[in-house]
């Protein structure tokens, strides 16, 4: 194997539903199917429901690190071996979004809301992905997203580091000329999710970011731009999987009243787990996260139904 093969190496995994149902590079099962409900053609819809995770990553991009430093003949201390291996392990994480394109879609209707367009009533769909590398593309999923789905309004959560930026920037000039709004979390500068990444900073960060998210379902999801949702509405971060996960789930769980025995499964699915011995991109703060959520921070009585408790 070569040297690019061996870098870009990954572990793709099934979504949600049984494998058997589900077609290489396409849309999982259960989307396919809220589609249909929703009174959409799947297959108009350009996208997949794939999921990569690098496995060895890490330690390729450590590797690559030292390897730069001992071509250059210079020596690094641990903060700026670790960093350089970070700068790295984004490009790779950059490649692997570029060459394989996976979208990590889901969809969920959003329990108890509608929307009205041309005289008739449809029911409003959450969508869930990864960050979307080909938006200008006249073939890509976002643009399918918006033009067949009718999504009209676009969240990206990723607020990191990774040069991903320049993607971000021309999914919101897309998603701009096409008529959808388009919310950029990283202008608003909550970290929520490096609040409660390690343990040791769980419980004391937790009422915080807990708050953070409330404040983001509520005034991007139950009320994008102050009002009912007048279409359908994409949620995305960076690989679809952390920040996306526990937003996906915590609607699921206050607003849809899903069990969460479902909701583990589907985060699992999204995360490309395969078992506690390949957990690939699993992270069980994510779903004690989802689980210990108050909803009652939640505020879906505007429109026109109650939360969980």
């Amino acid at each position: 194997m070569n040297k690019l093969a061996i870098i870009l190496a990954v572990v793709a995994a099934g979504c949600c539903g049984p494998k058997k149902s589900r077609l290489p590079s396409k849309l999982d099962a259960p989307s396919q199917q809220v589609l249909r409900n929703a009174g959409f053609d799947p297959g108009q819809i350009r996208c997949n429901s794939d999921v990569h995770w690098g496995p060895n990553l890490g330690e390729y991009s450590n590797t690559a690190a030292e390897k730069i430093a001992e071509a250059w003949e210079v020596t690094l201390d641990k903060p700026r071996r670790k960093k350089a291996a970070r700068v790295v392990l984004s490009y790779m994480v950059r490649v692997m979004f570029q060459m394989l394109k996976p979208n990590n879609l889901g969809v969920v209707p959003l329990k108890g809301k509608t929307y009205t367009q041309d005289g008739q009533t449809y029911p409003v769909l959450i969508f869930r992905t990864g960050l979307m590398t080909d938006a200008e593309q006249p073939d890509s999923c976002m643009r399918s997203l918006i033009d067949v789905a009718r999504v009209r309004h676009v969240i990206n959560l990723y607020a990191g580091t990774f040069p991903l930026h320049d993607f971000i920037a021309t999914e919101e000039k897309v998603a701009t000329q096409m008529g959808a709004s388009y919310h950029n979390e990283a202008k608003i500068k909550r970290p929520w999710r490096d609040m409660i990444e390690d343990l040791e900073d769980y419980e004391k960060n937790q009422p915080a970011a807990m708050q953070a998210v409330a404040d983001l379902i509520n005034t991007q999801i139950l009320r994008p731009g102050g009002g009912a949702p007048q279409g359908n509405i994409l949620v995305h971060c960076a690989g679809g999987m952390h920040r996306t996960g526990m937003t996906y789930g915590i609607i699921r769980r206050c607003i849809n009243q899903d069990p969460m025995e479902e909701i583990e499964d589907c985060y699992k699915c999204h995360t490309a787990f395969k078992s506690a011995d390949e957990p690939a991109g699993y992270e069980e703060l994510n779903v004690r996260f989802i689980r210990e959520f108050d909803c009652s921070l939640l505020k879906p009585e505007s429109m026109g139904f109650k939360s969980s408790s």
